[in-house]
């Protein structure tokens, strides 16, 4: 087991200065994801009214601590204990920060395993598909509402479906996915 000092980023704690300190309103929000493994960042523009984008931010984060058990360890007691207002987005943009030096605090630890293809598990699918999905779908009440084979189908976008296709496709790591966009098969899958 990893031994952090848990309370070290409390004195640099971005919520901490949100609150002592008046902030100013802002139409928008540029807000920076650290990769806790090591890839590159995220960046995400959060727009005032689009409590989606942020609510997608939050969840990624709480997830993310959740996924890695060293992070986990030093966000149980600090950012999954928060409950944040996701139409302040001061708030929200000063939370990615605490969980960014908290994840770029674990990425400098010499004894931090952070080999990106332990983390491929089929949760963090799920949980990317999910994200890409609420992002490209916009109306999901009209997915099965549109007449078979025409032009307007989104066709079968579930998890579940993608999940049992994968192993009977066998897809090898330099296979090429080409999305015909027809909608005329049962699926429509995403290109990664």
């Amino acid at each position: 087991m990893l031994n952090f000092r848990v309370m070290k980023w409390f004195s640099k704690d971005p919520l901490e200065d949100l609150f002592s300190k008046k902030t100013e309103f802002k139409m928008s929000h540029d807000i920076r994801l650290v990769s806790p493994v090591g890839s590159d960042d995220a960046y995400v523009t959060v727009r005032w009214g689009n409590i989606e984008s942020a609510e997608n931010i939050i969840s990624a984060i709480k997830f993310a601590c959740k996924t890695i058990p060293e992070l986990e360890i030093i966000a149980q007691n600090t950012l999954l204990k928060m409950n944040i207002d996701v139409t302040d987005l001061a708030l929200v943009k000063a939370f990615a920060e605490a969980y960014n030096s908290i994840t770029i605090d674990l990425l400098s630890k010499k004894n931090f395993k952070n080999d990106p293809e332990q983390f491929v598990t089929r949760d963090v699918l799920r949980f990317i598909l999910k994200l890409c999905y609420e992002k490209s779908v916009t109306y999901t009440d009209n997915l099965q509402r549109n007449s078979t084979f025409s032009n307007q189908i989104y066709g079968e976008v579930s998890f579940e479906l993608l999940d049992e296709l994968m192993p009977k496709l066998a897809i090898k790591p330099d296979d090429v996915f080409i999305d015909l966009g027809s909608g005329m098969f049962i699926l429509a899958s995403y290109a990664f």
